[in-house]
């Protein structure tokens, strides 16, 4: 079995949630298949992310193309059909160079990831009548909606709201033409449900068991971690959120207590909340940026916050904690991408900030009850959430489509 990936950016190195969703269970499914990858990437493709898939048997198709935004193509955009973040990933020439690829490659079914590179995949299901999968990380026009809602800025508000109604329709309206549509939870799943019938299901990926003792570890005393890419508006607005909110009811009642943010792009979040760096530093809030092993950064501290206030799908990195048996505080939307997982059991869910700031008190003061949830959520992790079940799932589903077109 052949088959060909989709995706609207370099996956390699995985430095956030939606690269690593891409890479990892790719190299899992070269075990079992012959898989060839199709990825734009704009500046920030190397040799090294052709070696590394290699390696893993993977063929590689990397595109050189601009994604980014820009403020007069958004404006543009309000006078055409097609959403903005949908629009701008077509191009008649990437199509053009994307046929030549399924011609010599020969895929038996092609798996698109996000809804960015949906216009593709339909045109390849049009002209060589292959089989196509779309792998919905989010609900796309969801985010766009919480966009709005939360937006600090009118006419930002404005657009964006403009830009859902727009992104709802296309995506439900693209979701029609796929032989099969792979959710991330079960949630975002049940909301697609509610636009029509279609060939629905949810494939979890998996956690690899950590070999790191995060028992073994001396942790710092009142310290928290949030990591993501600051680049990312979606990680952005959350730990913005938190700063404003949260932050301020945790020290007045805890002084003593550090906020350690990874990930980068911190510049973005100083403008954000219109302060400097030593005016956050003053604060408690301590930026580490990027670093290479991340795992044995989060052990370090006792408690993972997820204040997450734009998102769908799963937060990788949540599922990354509770592999490691950490105590975690997250949002609803953490928790209702995360199947099987319960609130008191496996981490805190606050449903606002006074409550978000009083489940990370009552975390830093009850020893017990932290290292009670860190095992629960480690025990989910190594029981339910592994690549062996990706693995064999997945090939199942990929061998179920392909048959049900030949019939």
């Amino acid at each position: 079995m052949k088959l060909l990936i989709l995706a609207p950016q370099n996956f390699y190195p995985p430095t956030d949630g939606g690269k690593a969703a891409v890479f990892f269970p790719l190299i899992h499914l070269a075990k079992k298949i012959e898989v060839g990858a199709f990825f734009f990437y704009d500046g920030e493709h190397s040799q090294n992310t052709d070696e590394i898939l290699k390696q893993n048997g993977i063929h590689t198709y990397p595109f050189a193309y601009a994604t980014k935004d820009s403020f007069w193509k958004v404006i543009k955009n309000i006078f055409e059909m097609e959403p903005f973040k949908m629009k701008k990933y077509y191009d008649d020439r990437v199509y053009s160079e994307m046929k030549k690829i399924v011609r010599d490659f020969k895929p038996d079914c092609v798996l698109c990831h996000h809804a960015h590179m949906a216009q593709y995949a339909i045109k390849i299901k049009h002209d060589f009548g292959i089989p196509i999968i779309l792998r919905e990380h989010n609900i796309e026009y969801s985010l766009v909606e919480q966009y709005s809602k939360i937006s600090r800025n009118v006419f930002q508000k404005i657009i964006s709201f403009w830009q859902y109604h727009k992104t709802r329709k296309y995506e439900q309206k693209i979701w029609k033409q796929f032989d099969s549509i792979w959710f991330m939870s079960q949630y975002d799943m049940a909301v697609a449900r509610k636009a029509g019938d279609n060939t629905y299901c949810v494939i979890h990926e998996g956690m690899r068991e950590k070999h790191i003792l995060n028992g073994a570890i001396k942790k710092e005393p009142y310290s928290l971690i949030f990591t993501g890419n600051l680049n990312i508006i979606q990680n952005r607005e959350s730990i913005a959120w938190f700063v404003r909110y949260v932050w301020p009811m945790v020290r007045k009642l805890e002084n003593r207590s550090k906020l350690y943010l990874y990930g980068g792009g911190e510049e973005n979040l100083f403008k954000a909340l219109k302060k400097t760096r030593n005016e956050l530093e003053n604060a408690g809030i301590i930026f580490k940026g990027f670093v290479d092993d991340i795992d044995r950064e989060i052990i370090k501290y006792e408690i993972f916050i997820s204040p997450t206030v734009i998102g769908g799908g799963v937060r990788m990195k949540v599922l990354n904690a509770m592999s490691l048996g950490m105590s975690i505080v997250c949002t609803k939307i953490d928790e209702q991408g995360i199947d099987s997982a319960k609130n008191g059991e496996h981490f805190l869910v606050a449903l606002d900030a006074k409550e978000f700031a009083q489940d990370v008190l009552t975390l830093m003061n009850d020893e017990s009850r932290r290292n009670a949830i860190g095992m629960n959520a480690r025990s989910l992790m190594n029981d339910s959430y592994t690549w062996d079940k990706f693995e064999n799932d997945t090939v199942g589903l990929l061998q179920s489509v392909i048959s049900d077109l030949k019939k």
